[in-house]
C-alpha cells in the first residue's frame, strides 16, 4: 500500500508532460500502428538500476511480461519480476523467457519455454556462464543471441530456439531478418562502438552507418533503424534513397516495424522512475514505448515503464488472453 501511495504522489506532484506519462500507465491501450497487428508484447519494468546486484556489470533491468491488445485490459503473462527478455514465436503457442536472478551481465542466465495454452513450463535450463544473452523474435522464429565477453572484441552467435540450430549468416553483432529469411540484415560493429548495417551475408550493400538499433518488417520489405537521434524507415527496394525519419529519439532497447511501416520503439522518456532503483542515480529517466509511422511528424509515448516490444497478430493475441484466464484451472 505504501508503494502505491508513493507512486500516486509521484504522479500528482508533476503536471503537464509528466502527468501525461504517468496517466499512460493506467490508460486503455491505443491502437498499434496501421490497425494491424492489433497487439504487442513488452517487458513491464519493475526493477531498474546499474547492475541491480552488481553495479560493476552495467545497466540492467527486469520485470514481467505484458500483452496489450486494442480495447482489452493489459494481460500479465508472468508474475516473477525477474524477466529480462521475452518472445513469442509466429505460431503464438509458446513463450520464451530469459531470466537473470543475479542481475549481473555474466549471469547466471536461465532460459525457459512455457506453453501459452496452459501456462506451464515445458523446459528450463541454465545457460553457459561467461556470456551475455539476449532473446529476440526475428527470422520467423525466436533467436537466442550469445555474446562472448571473454574475447577482445564482440563475438556473437545466434541460435534458432525452435530448431535448436545455429544461424550462420556471416559475422554480426546483431541480426534481423524477414519471416521467410529472404531478407537478412546484419549489424556489424564499427570503430565508433555502433553498427554498420549490411543487407545480406556480405558487406557489399551498406544500408546505414552508426546505427544503434534496427529491425526488419515480417515481409522483409522495410527496415527501421536509429541513427544518432533519428528513427528512420526505409524501403528495401530504395536502399540508395532517402529514408523517412523523425528526430529526437533516444533508444534504450529494441524496436519493431510492421509490414505497414508502423514502428514501436523502446525509448528514454524525460520522467524519473517511480520505482526502486538499486545503484541508480536519483531521478534516472525511465524507459517507455513510443510509436511512430512515416506519415507522422512526431512519435507518441504509448506505454510507460516498458521496453522491448514484439508485434503480435490480433488473432494470436486475443487467443492468448483467453488462454490466460484458465491458467491454473486445469
Amino acid at each position: 500500500m505504501a508503494k502505491y501511495l508513493i507512486y500516486v504522489a509521484f504522479c500528482m506532484v508533476f503536471v503537464g508532460h509528466v502527468f501525461k506519462h504517468c496517466a499512460l500507465a493506467q490508460a486503455p491501450p491505443p491502437a498499434p500502428p496501421n490497425a494491424k497487428p492489433t497487439c504487442w508484447l513488452y517487458n513491464h519494468l519493475l526493477q531498474v538500476g546499474l547492475g541491480l546486484a552488481d553495479h560493476d556489470k552495467g545497466y540492467q533491468r527486469s520485470g514481467d511480461v505484458v500483452l496489450v491488445c486494442t480495447a482489452k485490459p493489459r494481460t500479465r503473462l508472468t508474475n516473477t519480476s525477474d524477466i529480462f527478455f521475452a518472445a513469442i514465436p509466429p505460431a503464438g503457442d509458446k513463450l520464451f523467457l530469459l531470466k537473470n536472478p543475479s542481475g549481473a551481465s555474466v549471469g547466471p542466465w536461465i532460459l525457459e519455454m512455457r506453453d501459452l495454452q496452459t501456462g506451464r513450463t515445458i523446459e528450463s535450463r541454465r545457460l553457459e556462464t561467461g556470456f551475455n544473452y539476449q532473446l529476440r523474435p526475428t527470422c520467423g522464429t525466436v533467436v537466442l543471441f550469445k555474446h562472448n565477453l571473454k574475447t577482445g572484441h564482440y563475438e556473437t552467435s545466434a541460435f534458432d530456439l525452435l530448431t535448436n540450430k545455429e544461424l550462420i549468416f556471416g559475422d554480426f553483432e546483431e541480426l534481423r531478418c524477414s519471416d521467410d529469411r529472404m531478407t537478412i540484415v546484419r549489424g556489424v560493429s564499427n570503430s565508433l562502438g555502433r553498427m554498420s548495417l549490411y543487407l545480406g551475408t556480405s558487406n557489399e550493400k551498406l544500408i546505414a552507418d552508426d546505427a544503434e538499433q534496427f529491425n526488419v518488417s515480417p515481409n522483409g520489405r522495410l527496415i527501421a533503424f536509429v541513427q544518432n537521434t533519428k528513427l528512420c524507415v526505409q524501403k528495401m527496394e530504395e536502399i540508395a534513397g532517402k529514408p523517412a525519419c523523425v528526430d529526437r529519439v533516444w533508444p534504450v532497447g529494441t524496436l519493431v516495424v510492421s509490414d505497414g511501416g508502423g514502428v514501436v520503439i523502446s525509448g528514454q522518456t524525460d520522467v524519473g522512475c517511480p520505482i526502486e532503483q538499486e545503484y541508480s542515480h536519483h531521478g534516472w529517466p525511465c524507459e517507455g514505448l513510443f510509436r511512430w509511422s512515416p506519415a507522422e511528424t512526431n512519435d507518441d509515448l504509448v506505454e510507460f515503464l516498458a521496453v522491448d516490444p514484439q508485434l503480435i497478430s490480433g488473432e494470436h493475441g486475443l487467443r492468448i488472453i483467453e488462454w490466460r484466464k484458465n491458467w491454473g484451472k486445469n
